[in-house]
């Protein structure tokens, strides 16, 4: 069996960060000429089975970002997702969640403010890409949640993300703050440099000892004694 060796160095130590971003006023947002073929519209139910037939083809980098279940539970949760179709071809999405969100990356929860929601789960197809569909995406997106009532758009981003990170500068998101992770013998740190007034909080979810308890409970069953 082979010894994933970046694994253990991972855990012996080592520094990420993600940059926390927001884009106010989006009811101001200006509009966007149409692109010829390309429609965005909101998911509903009866779409769903398109949306995971193109999330289990087309996403595959990310390796299951949501299921069949999680999509009816978010929708269930008010979280809206928008799609853009060409010809009635799905293209690409884009989920918010308003309130509160959960990162599994992360192992802490995003709380925002009233009228706030938190953008996640972008993806447009490559093939796509190019055309000023995620820029068509992300406007449309804007003017719907302007007219549900949102006023600010939050989100986070690996701070090395580059590309991301120019895409949404150029919807005038901004940076105000920055969350340090990342594990130093096994054990998890998580440092959130982001000002009190910022209207986001964020909170860890787990004990800093995670991957020791997974560790040991692994182990604790790989030794029990089969009955």
């Amino acid at each position: 069996m082979s010894v994933n060796y970046r694994w253990y160095v991972k855990h012996a130590f080592s520094l990420q960060a993600v940059d926390v971003i927001r884009k106010s006023g989006i009811a101001s947002s200006p509009g966007m000429p149409g692109i010829d073929g390309y429609e965005v519209r909101t998911l509903d139910e009866a779409e769903i089975p398109e949306l995971m037939e193109f999330h289990d083809s087309r996403c595959i980098r990310w390796s299951n970002v949501f299921t069949r279940e999680e999509v009816g539970t978010r929708l269930a949760s008010g979280h809206p997702c928008f799609c853009v179709w060409c010809r009635e071809d799905l293209a690409g999405f884009v989920w918010f969640a308003p309130c509160s969100i959960f990162s599994p990356d992360l192992h802490c929860e995003f709380a925002m403010e009233d009228r706030s929601v938190m953008i996640y789960n972008g993806f447009v197809a490559p093939e796509h890409r190019g055309r000023n569909v995620f820029p068509l995406l992300m406007n449309e997106s804007f003017r719907e949640l302007a007219k549900l009532g949102y006023t600010r758009v939050y989100g986070f981003v690996r701070h090395r993300n580059f590309p991301s990170k120019r895409a949404l500068a150029k919807h005038h998101f901004q940076t105000f703050g920055i969350v340090l992770y990342g594990f130093v013998m096994g054990c998890y740190f998580f440092l959130p440099l982001i000002r009190q007034s910022a209207g986001v909080r964020v909170r860890l979810c787990s004990s800093p000892l995670h991957r020791w308890q997974e560790f040991f409970h692994k182990r604790l069953v790989r030794e029990e004694p089969v009955q």
